[in-house]
C-alpha cells in the first residue's frame, strides 16, 4: 500500500526549523578551550551553529589569559571571534622585579661559596717551607 501525503506551501511562513547562525572562532595560539555560556563546546578553531540570541564565549588556554566576549546573532547569520591570546606573567619571577631578585639570590649564593673555599683552603695551607742546615 503506498501512502502519499500532499503539503501546502504558504508564501511568507516560517521555516519548520529555527535557522541558526554560524560562528567561527579562532584564536592564536591555537588549541584554546572554548566555552558558550559557561559550557565547555570545543577547542580552536571551531565552527558553531547557534540558535539566533546573545552568547558569552569565553577562550582559555594554559598559560594565557582568558578572553571573554559577548555577541548577538541572528538566524542565518555568519559570525567571527578572533584573537590573540595573551600570555600571562611567569608565575616565577614575575617580570623585571623577580628576575633581578632571583640573579641577586644568585649572585650571594656564588659569593658565600667562593668565601668558604677560600678560607678552607687558607686553613690547610701547608707552614712555610724551613730549611735546617746543620754544620
Amino acid at each position: 500500500m503506498l501512502k502519499i501525503q500532499v503539503y501546502k506551501v504558504i508564501p511568507g511562513a516560517p521555516p519548520s526549523r529555527e535557522e541558526k547562525a554560524e560562528v567561527s572562532i579562532t584564536s592564536n595560539p591555537r588549541g584554546a578551550r572554548v566555552y558558550v555560556v559557561n559550557k565547555y563546546v570545543g577547542t580552536t578553531p571551531l565552527k558553531l551553529k547557534l540558535a539566533p540570541g546573545t552568547y558569552t564565549i569565553k577562550i582559555a588556554k594554559e598559560g594565557y589569559r582568558e578572553y571573554v566576549t559577548t555577541i548577538k546573532v541572528s538566524a542565518g547569520e555568519t559570525k567571527s571571534v578572533s584573537t590573540q591570546l595573551e600570555k600571562k606573567p611567569s608565575e616565577v619571577g614575575g617580570g623585571l622585579l623577580g628576575n633581578l631578585t632571583i640573579i641577586a639570590v644568585v649572585v650571594i649564593i656564588a659569593i658565600v661559596v667562593v668565601a668558604v673555599v677560600f678560607f678552607a683552603l687558607r686553613k690547610r695551607r701547608p707552614p712555610p717551607l724551613s730549611t735546617v742546615i746543620l754544620l
